[in-house]
């Protein structure tokens, strides 16, 4: 953050206020969640055959990783003119990756996974809209807990622990709450002081986004295994 340009994006662009942020978020959302779904009834109905399906996975997995990096250059950047576009192009490799979880999952655990999502961020973005309290330590501890997922899963990819996988996807779901109460009062800061323009506002809709992201593939492992 330390490196966004306020001074030419307040005096060049126009503020923002934290519901901009979420339909950001939602728009961004919107196009993983017709993404995935049309590319899997594609790939149903045989116009796309495993063949080019497979392929389609490993170059949006590298592009994903790519559009990471890029975004974060991008959109912190007062400047530039590409962010929207950046978000969207994320929005979409995003979508490639997440069509598969329509074939390892049936459509009800889905949507229940969905709805648990919806309404466990929207309990921590509750949370950080109306809290007067500083959530620096919450962010912290949220970060704390996603280098201790980074560090077991390094080591479970040498011992291959099923009890370590579900530590970790346990420990990245509490992460990723924490990180969604302390995002959003952030994005709620930024508003309050007139700081919530341009690409910053689609930075933390991004943020957002891969919270949600985040949230709903680790409720979908934990209800899937239990739905088995």
């Amino acid at each position: 953050m330390n490196n966004y340009d306020y001074t030419y994006e307040v005096e060049n662009s126009k503020s923002y206020s934290i519901v901009g942020v979420f339909a950001y978020m939602f728009l961004g959302l919107l196009i993983t969640a017709g993404v995935s779904f049309g590319l899997y009834y594609l790939l149903l109905q045989g116009v796309v055959s495993p063949n080019v399906y497979l392929p389609m996975m490993v170059i949006s997995s590298i592009a994903t990783f790519v559009l990471v990096i890029f975004s974060q250059l991008v959109l912190l950047r007062g400047k530039s003119k590409g962010g929207l576009v950046t978000y969207i192009l994320f929005a979409v490799t995003m979508g490639i990756l997440l069509s598969s979880v329509f074939i390892l999952y049936d459509i009800s655990t889905i949507g229940y996974t969905f709805l648990c999502t919806a309404g466990s961020f929207g309990a921590m973005a509750l949370y950080g809209l109306i809290t007067k309290r500083q959530t620096a330590s919450l962010g912290m501890f949220g970060v704390g807990l996603l280098f201790g997922v980074l560090t077991l899963t390094l080591v479970n990819i040498l011992i291959r622990s099923e009890m370590i996988y579900w530590i970790i996807t346990y420990v990245g779901l509490a992460a990723m709450l924490a990180l969604t109460a302390w995002d959003v009062n952030r994005a709620k800061s930024f508003s309050d002081n007139g700081m919530l323009t341009g690409n910053l506002a689609i930075y933390m809709a991004l943020e957002l986004y891969t919270d949600f992201i985040y949230i709903f593939i680790r409720l979908l492992a934990i209800i899937g295994r239990n739905r088995k």
